[in-house]
């Protein structure tokens, strides 16, 4: 990195936060600094003490370098520096809250975003919106869990778990104000902006490589997410929030049947919703051949395009079917199709071309008929499952033509 000292500036987290929205993009890993494990209590003990000490004694520390790209709208996204970026918006965080300084201070604690997953990016906001914490208590966490507006299922995400952890730590470390020492120039480090290097996009995968790797449906998600944003004329407020369900209320949904492996099991109901929607859009057979294939998340890179996926119909024909489900199961006729088990089949990469023709055909009945009635569906189920149980489907042609018809 020595090269690079020419186009670095000196800068504190209060300069950072001021100038730019500093956002976690979705290819960086989780806040670990607030793991319940060895490695990472020693990184928390030794980072705290160096910065506490620093802040107690006013004794300028220079946290070498953090960079990453920045945008038009005043982004910055780090590449490297979201661990102590983190610690450092938590550290300012409690300090402030303590110090009662809140109210000042509360716009430029919004601009502080993860994009990693949706419940972290809701637990940082979540944030922005507390005002009193009693401090003489022993934790911070459980008051945090204890607010009206706090979810459990954020405790799923280890960067939320993380950083309650970190929280707890840095009330046990604080003494005595602090305030005044964070913003002056005590707590430093060295800031590039990538952008003046015009590296590409790809250096993300690569320098996340030392970290925690990103999981297949994380990747998947986000490049279809991309895709859509890109390649279709769809409101961007409409695409984000259908990926907001897909983070939230879907993966509750999700996790009832998969649950550690939830992500695994909705990537691959993703995969075969979307080669049934491209199916129906008559799609040659080497196309779905792509889109049959197991963890592969190239095809959004070419096969979406080739497919001439109508994004539009697919999110409109998911989203109907997720929301509806606890309803169809109530009503569907298990003895007809056993509607449950038929969705946990499809969370499978073992799922057959008759499960999958299924699937579609409980999707495009609550398309079209959105206020279920049992004497219709079951009638619907009936011949569904006459049809595709005398049908051998022997190949992608065939299950193609049983999607089109």
């Amino acid at each position: 990195m020595s090269s690079s000292l020419n186009t670095a500036e000196v800068y504190t987290f209060w300069k950072l936060i001021h100038t730019y929205k500093i956002v976690i993009p979705i290819i960086q890993r989780d806040y670990v600094q607030g793991l319940d494990n060895s490695r990472a209590i020693e990184v928390r003990e030794k980072f705290l003490n160096q910065l506490f000490s620093s802040l107690h004694e006013r004794q300028p520390v220079l946290l070498d370098f953090i960079y990453g790209t920045t945008d038009e709208e005043q982004h910055f996204a780090p590449l490297d520096g979201q661990q102590r970026l983190t610690t450092l918006y938590l550290l300012h965080w409690y300090v402030v809250l303590r110090e009662n300084k809140m109210k000042e201070y509360h716009q430029i604690f919004e601009k502080f975003s993860y994009e990693t997953r949706q419940h972290s990016k809701q637990f940082f906001e979540f944030l922005t919106t507390i005002q009193k914490i009693d401090f003489n208590k022993e934790t911070i966490s459980q008051q945090l869990k204890n607010e009206a507006t706090f979810f459990e299922r954020w405790l799923m995400d280890p960067t939320v778990q993380s950083s309650l952890v970190m929280l707890d730590a840095i009330h046990q470390k604080y003494q005595q104000p602090i305030l005044n020492h964070l913003e002056s120039d005590t707590i430093q480090f060295y800031f590039i902006d990538l952008d003046k290097f015009n590296l590409e996009d790809s250096l993300y995968i690569k320098m996340n490589a030392r970290g925690k790797p990103l999981t297949i449906f994380e990747i998947f998600k986000a490049r279809l997410q991309g895709y859509i944003q890109e390649s279709q004329a769809i409101p961007m407020k409409q695409v984000e929030d259908f990926f907001i369900q897909i983070d939230t209320k879907w993966t509750d949904l999700l996790w009832r049947y998969a649950k550690k492996e939830y992500d695994i099991a909705f990537y691959q109901l993703i995969k075969t919703m979307l080669a049934n929607q491209v199916a129906s859009q008559s799609a040659s057979t080497e196309i779905l051949d792509v889109f049959l294939k197991k963890n592969d998340i190239a095809l959004l890179d070419t096969d979406l395009k080739a497919a001439k996926l109508n994004a539009s119909d697919w999110m409109q024909e998911m989203a109907f079917f997720l929301n509806k489900f606890e309803q169809l199961i109530s009503l569907a006729d298990a003895q007809l199709i056993d509607v449950e088990a038929l969705f946990q089949r499809n969370l499978s990469d073992q799922v057959t071309y008759t499960e999958r023709i299924q699937l579609y055909s409980l999707v495009i009945y609550v398309k079209y008929a959105p206020q279920l009635q049992v004497d219709s569906l079951n009638k619907w189920l009936r011949y569904v499952r006459n049809v595709t149980e005398n049908t051998l489907y022997n190949n992608v042609s065939e299950y193609r033509l049983s999607i089109i018809a």
